[in-house]
C-alpha cells in the first residue's frame, strides 16, 4: 500500500484514466488507508461526490466533516477549506513556523469534470485553484479522480497545480500528455497499473486491489448523523400581509335586557302621570 500512502502525504494529487481503469479502486484503497494509519483527531476528510456512488458509504464514519453530491453545496465546502487555511497562516505567521502541524484535512472528489461543467463551475475553478495553490503549507489536501482530462474541461491551470497525478489506462496518448505530460499511459493493461508522476519523475506501479472495506467503515461508523454541508445562500423571508383594517365596524344589536326594558317602561308611564298633573 506504498502507493496511497505516498498519494496521501503528497500536497495533492489527480488521478485520471478510462471508465473501467480502477479509479474507484483506488479512490476507496486511499480512503481506507487513511482510516487504519489515521484517527479522526488527526485527518478530516470532505467529501465532494458527484457521481453519487463512490464516497457515499463513508459519509456516517467519523473521519467525515462535509459530504454532498451537490455543485452548489460543493461552493460552501470549498469556502469553508479556505477559511480553515486562512485561519492556519495565521496560527503559523503567529508561531514563526511555515507549516502548519496539525490535523490533515482532505477534499476528496469524484467525479472532478462534472464539477468543471456544473453552473457553479466558474467559482469552482477559481476556489479550487486558490486551494491547491496556498493549501499545502496548511495541511489541505485535493484528491480528486477524473475520467475526462481534456484541458476543455479542466483548465490546465487546475492540473498543473497538482504536485502528483496518477495515469490508469488512457484511450490515447493526447489524454496520456494531458495527465502527466508524456505518452505512455495509453499502452497500459485495461486494469491494475498505472504511471504515477511525482516530484520524484514518473514511474510504473501496481495498483493495489481495494480489499472489502466494510470492516473499516463499521469500525467509524458513528451513530449521530452526518454532517452535511447546507447551502450558503441567503433565504428570503416571505413577505407578510399588511394588516387590514375594516372601514367601519357595525354594532351588534344584541338587544335590551328584560330588567333594562322594564326600568324603561315604569320610567315612561311615571313620566305620563307627571306631565298629566301639570297640566
Amino acid at each position: 500500500m506504498e502507493l496511497y500512502r505516498d498519494i496521501i502525504a503528497a500536497p495533492h494529487t489527480l488521478i485520471a484514466g478510462t471508465t473501467g481503469s480502477g479509479k474507484s479502486n483506488v479512490l476507496n484503497g486511499i480512503i481506507r488507508q487513511i482510516m487504519t494509519d489515521r484517527t479522526p483527531q488527526t485527518a478530516r476528510l470532505y467529501l465532494i461526490d458527484p457521481k453519487r456512488v463512490e464516497l457515499s458509504v463513508y459519509k456516517n464514519t467519523a473521519f467525515v466533516d462535509e459530504y454532498t453530491a451537490d455543485s452548489l453545496d460543493a461552493l460552501a465546502i470549498l469556502d469553508k477549506a479556505i477559511a480553515e487555511i486562512e485561519r492556519r497562516y495565521m496560527v503559523m505567521e503567529m508561531q514563526g513556523i511555515r507549516d502548519f502541524h496539525g490535523t490533515d484535512i482532505y477534499i476528496i472528489i469524484d467525479e472532478l469534470a462534472d464539477l468543471m461543467i456544473s453552473p457553479e463551475n466558474r467559482e469552482i475553478r477559481r476556489k479550487l485553484q486558490k486551494i491547491e495553490q496556498i493549501g499545502r503549507a496548511a495541511a489541505v489536501h485535493v484528491i480528486a479522480a477524473t475520467q475526462a482530462p481534456n484541458r476543455t474541461i479542466i483548465p490546465a491551470n487546475i492540473v498543473l497545480n497538482f504536485t502528483n497525478r496518477l495515469a490508469l489506462r488512457c484511450l490515447s496518448g493526447i489524454e496520456s500528455r494531458q495527465i502527466i505530460n508524456v505518452s505512455s499511459a495509453e499502452e497500459l493493461p485495461r486494469y491494475g497499473q498505472g504511471m504515477y508522476l511525482s516530484p520524484d519523475g514518473i514511474k510504473r506501479v501496481n495498483i493495489p486491489k481495494t480489499d472489502d472495506f466494510t470492516d473499516i467503515v463499521s469500525k467509524w461508523q458513528r451513530v449521530a448523523p452526518q454532517r452535511t454541508t447546507t447551502r450558503r445562500i441567503p433565504r428570503l423571508e416571505p413577505k407578510k400581509a399588511p394588516k387590514e383594517y375594516p372601514e367601519s365596524v357595525p354594532m351588534k344589536n344584541k338587544g335590551l335586557s328584560p330588567q333594562v326594558a322594564m326600568f324603561i317602561a315604569m320610567a315612561a308611564i311615571v313620566y305620563g302621570f307627571i306631565g298629566t298633573a301639570l297640566i
